[in-house]
């Protein structure tokens, strides 16, 4: 029954999405560009609240001398015009940040533009009013400890029973056909509790600071305790893979270096 099971979630896991660049809604920002407490659902006092804006960008994309953030707020059925930020990234930052203050609830939809305004990404947000007397500002992603336990194996297969063979933080590269890796995902006895991996993917660069490279979604089967998912590599270089749930909560992280066989 459980081999049954078990293949029955591996029919339903496949990516549905690949994304160059991205933006974000955090509560904060690593010196290289990283979210830290994603979301895309936030909580505001009345009298307003701020919330990063991060925009990154591709490690295969050129960083466009100005992010031109257009923001637009649903009315009825549609999103009309409201607000259109500007922002300069800093030299040699492959990310741009917009510390944007909320004054009203609703639903928003911000488009990332380059400097001659053509379209790079968008993404959605809303917000809320708080209901308590909380100072500052919150997201409904915040860490709950929920995935404090889990981890992330790495391997070149994996078994029925969730074991994993070939783990090693080193895989070659097959130039012409690329290199699967199989990353399992273990939430130590307890429900993954979500029908949705969202994958950042980062590549260190000739500075040794990890790059944003794209974003993979793979809808999964829910209830599992355990999952995994195959990424494929078709370049050299030193990999770092975050994993969260389709509600943006953080679940663990990976490291993987691929080298041209």
């Amino acid at each position: 029954m459980r081999k049954i099971l078990i293949l029955l979630m591996l029919a339903v896991m496949f990516s549905i999405g690949t994304f160059s660049q991205r933006i974000y809604f955090c509560s904060n920002y690593t010196p290289s560009g990283d979210p830290i407490t994603p979301g895309t659902v936030w909580n505001i006092k009345a009298e307003g609240g701020y919330v990063y804006i991060l925009f990154q960008n591709s490690a295969t994309a050129k960083m466009p001398t100005t992010v031109n953030f257009t923001i637009n707020k649903l009315s009825g059925t549609d999103y009309v015009a409201f607000d259109v930020k500007t922002v300069t990234p800093e030299s040699a930052k492959s990310f741009a940040v917009l510390d944007y203050k909320f004054l009203s609830d609703g639903s928003y939809l911000f488009i990332a533009k380059d400097e001659n305004m053509s379209e790079l990404t968008r993404e959605y947000v809303t917000i809320n009013y708080k209901t308590t007397t909380e100072s500052t500002t919150t997201t409904s992603t915040d860490d709950d400890e929920y995935y404090a336990s889990s981890s992330i194996t790495v391997g070149t297969a994996i078994d029925d029973n969730g074991t994993v063979s070939g783990t090693s933080s080193t895989y070659y590269n097959i130039p012409s056909e690329g290199a699967y890796v199989i990353y399992k995902v273990d939430n130590a006895g307890k429900s993954i509790n979500t029908e949705q991996l969202i994958v950042d993917v980062y590549k260190k660069s000739d500075a040794g600071t990890y790059e944003f490279f794209e974003t993979k979604n793979y809808d999964i089967k829910s209830g599992f305790d355990w999952i995994y998912f195959k990424y494929t590599y078709y370049s050299a270089g030193d990999y770092k893979l975050s994993v969260y749930t389709k509600e943006w909560k953080y679940i663990n992280t990976a490291y993987t270096t691929i080298q041209v066989k």
